[in-house]
C-alpha cells in the first residue's frame, strides 16, 4: 500500500525520456510509485527526514535517504531486481538539522550533497559532499553559508560531467555569491 499522508515533507517527479516515477516522502517513510501502479516500486516504512532521487534510465532509480535514526543510505532500484541499499554514514540528527539533499550518479561514481547546521550555531550551514569513487565512500567539506532558515546553495552537473556549486551567504548587510 503506498504511503500517502497530508503531512508530506517532499514529493518529487522523477523522469527519464518517456518514463516517470513519483517519489512520495513523508514522516513515516517514502514510496516510489509509477503513474498507474497500485503497488510501489520501492517502499521504506521508517521515519524519514530527507530523500532525493534521480532516474538514469527507464528502469534505474538512484535514491539517497536520511532516516530519522541518522542513517544516510544510498539505494539503487533496478527493474525486477531487489533494491540494493548501502549505509553511507550515521549522522547526528539530535543536535543537527539537515537540508537540501542532492544526488548525482555518474557511471560508477555517486555524488551526494547536503547541508547541516548544529543547534549551537543555527544560522551557519556546512555543505558536505559524500561520494562513491567506485570502491569506497569518501567525504569532503565544501564550505559554509549563513542563513537563519535555509542553506542557500545549489549543485548541478554539466554535460561534461563537471559539478558546479553555487551558494549565497550573508556577511552583515551584504550577501556574497560564490
Amino acid at each position: 500500500m503506498p504511503i500517502l499522508s497530508r503531512n508530506t515533507l517532499n514529493s518529487e517527479l522523477l523522469t527519464f525520456e518517456n518514463e516517470a516515477l513519483y517519489l512520495h516522502i513523508d514522516a513515516q517513510g517514502c514510496a516510489l510509485l509509477r503513474r498507474n501502479g497500485q503497488k510501489p516500486t520501492f517502499q521504506l516504512q521508517e521515519p524519514v527526514l530527507l530523500a532525493h532521487g534521480i532516474m538514469t534510465d527507464s528502469q534505474t532509480v538512484h535514491l539517497v535517504i536520511l532516516k530519522s535514526s541518522g542513517d544516510l543510505c544510498y539505494t539503487l532500484v533496478t527493474g525486477a531486481s531487489a533494491p540494493q541499499t548501502t549505509l553511507i554514514a550515521k549522522l547526528d540528527v539530535r543536535g543537527t538539522k539537515y537540508r537540501r539533499l542532492f544526488l548525482f550518479p555518474q557511471g560508477k561514481v555517486i555524488h551526494i550533497f547536503y547541508a547541516s547546521t548544529h543547534q549551537s550555531i543555527p544560522g551557519l550551514w556546512r555543505i558536505e559532499h559524500r561520494f562513491w569513487n567506485g570502491s569506497t565512500w569518501q567525504s569532503t567539506h565544501m564550505g559554509e553559508v549563513v542563513h537563519p532558515k535555509e542553506p542557500l546553495y545549489n549543485v548541478n552537473l554539466d554535460n561534461q560531467g563537471n559539478l558546479h556549486l553555487c551558494s549565497v551567504t550573508f556577511q552583515g548587510r551584504n550577501s556574497l555569491l560564490f
